[in-house]
């Protein structure tokens, strides 16, 4: 019995490395897409102060805010137990709140142009916006995808471990 029960701990260890070793790929992986979005998002904000464009530095703060909360979802990955699960879960929802706040503003945005004559006149200036959110790539979706994935995830690793302690 003693053996088992040994050999089950293992097998939970090794599963947990795992998972940590996936989550920190996915972890840098999203953090680097938002970073290369920041990058441009930064060049782009330089040269409009270059040529004297007035221009909105909240989507380059909102890639920033992306890249903060994965990166506080590789901090909680390295932890143990229940703050590994918190820090965690708090940094997916930064992520998930950022994605929710992206699609506001766009949806907004969106419905201004519209009303717009212009952009009715001119439909090829309309902005491209995957799935409501305008400037997304393919790859912001499978990100905001896992994200949701991985909250649900660890969401429930948090109600299972309250329950055994209780």
């Amino acid at each position: 019995m003693r053996e088992h029960s040994q050999s089950d701990r293992s097998k939970a260890r090794t599963l947990e490395a795992k998972v940590t070793i996936a989550g920190l790929v996915f972890a840098v992986l999203a953090a680097t897409a938002h970073g290369y979005q920041l990058i441009i998002e930064w060049r782009f904000l330089g040269r409009a102060t270059e040529l004297g464009i007035l221009t909105s530095s909240s989507f380059a703060l909102l890639q920033l805010f992306f890249v903060l909360s994965f990166l506080t979802y590789a901090v909680g990955l390295l932890m143990h137990n229940l703050p590994r699960l918190i820090i965690s879960i708090l940094g997916l929802s930064g992520a998930l709140f950022g994605y929710i706040y992206w699609f506001s503003y766009s949806s907004r945005w969106l419905k201004g142009i519209r009303t717009d004559m212009f952009y009715a006149e001119h439909p090829e200036f309309v902005p491209p916006h995957l799935l409501g959110l305008i400037g997304a790539r393919w790859w912001d979706i499978v990100i905001l995808t896992l994200t949701a994935v991985l909250l649900i995830l660890a969401l429930r690793a948090l109600m299972r471990s309250r329950r055994t302690s209780s």
